[in-house]
């Protein structure tokens, strides 16, 4: 009785490829091609020719399941992130765009007798090193404050020590209002003036709170460590005297207090 080979009546699979094996119609590998991983077919009978390169099939295979790039970039190095779409691309991002939070707590107690923008002692400040050469900030703080006299008014601002610390320095314009004979501040932190009546300022410690969002000029974005200082101008009563974390009289009607300086660093993707 005459014999018919059927031959192969089923595909094998021969598991990875190997350059070095002999491959037959039917025979079904794995192959990675630049970085995508496949599976193939072997069409005619082959030594040595990879079932593909640069994504395209060689004449003796052809694709039985085409893989793709994996999108996720790598992992290493982003513990705790998530990832985020440009539309086109993923990266990776910390979670709600906070890159950093840090806090410090005064107790000193300080004078401030500010003609120009002044900072109240080198230590009155907060240290902080950026993660990202385009993050914002945000400057907050909390301070307790008193006077010398019910004619004082004093103005906050800020300083970044990578751009300088001089009054000229400071991070944000003043008022573009015509003053008038007033002095022209930035962000107001006391009440003042002659209708308060007399002698309250001997023993008022007042929180007083101001926040403002920062985005360095180019030449201070980076990643090297800084200084933040907030920085003061008085109006233009010239005996005027800034009292920080302390009432003007040693009375116990008088308190002594505590500041709060916190710099929060923001991706700048997410600020509009």
């Amino acid at each position: 009785m005459a014999t018919i080979d059927l031959g192969k009546i089923k595909q094998v699979f021969r598991g990875t490829y190997d350059n070095s094996t002999a491959y037959v119609p039917d025979d079904l590998v794995v192959f990675t091609d630049t970085g995508v991983t496949s599976t193939y077919i072997c069409t005619t009978a082959t030594t040595g020719n990879n079932p593909s390169s640069g994504g395209t099939a060689h004449a003796n295979w052809s694709y039985v399941a085409k893989g793709v790039a994996d999108p996720i970039p790598t992992q290493s190095g982003n513990t705790g992130k998530f990832l985020k779409t440009d539309g086109s691309s993923l990266s990776f991002a910390s979670a709600g765009g906070v890159l950093g939070v840090k806090e410090t707590i005064i107790d000193e107690l300080y004078n401030v007798a500010a003609n120009d923008w002044t900072y109240i002692h080198s230590s009155f400040k907060i240290d902080y090193t950026a993660t990202s050469a385009t993050s914002h900030f945000l400057l907050e703080a909390y301070l307790a404050l008193g006077m010398n006299s019910h004619d004082d008014m004093f103005s906050v601002n800020w300083f970044d020590s990578l751009k300088g610390t001089n009054a000229s320095d400071k991070l944000f314009a003043t008022s573009t209002a015509s003053p008038g004979s007033r002095a022209t501040g930035a962000f107001a932190l006391q009440p003042g003036g002659a209708a308060v009546a007399a002698g309250w300022n001997n023993y008022w410690l007042s929180g007083q709170y101001v926040g403002v969002m920062y985005y360095p000029a180019s030449s201070e974005r980076s990643t090297n460590a800084r200084s933040f200082y907030p920085c003061f101008l008085r109006n233009g009563y010239s005996s005027s005297v800034l009292k920080v974390n302390h009432n003007e009289t040693n009375h116990i009607y008088g308190m002594i207090g505590r500041s709060v300086l916190r710099v929060t660093e923001i991706e700048g993707g997410i600020v509009q």
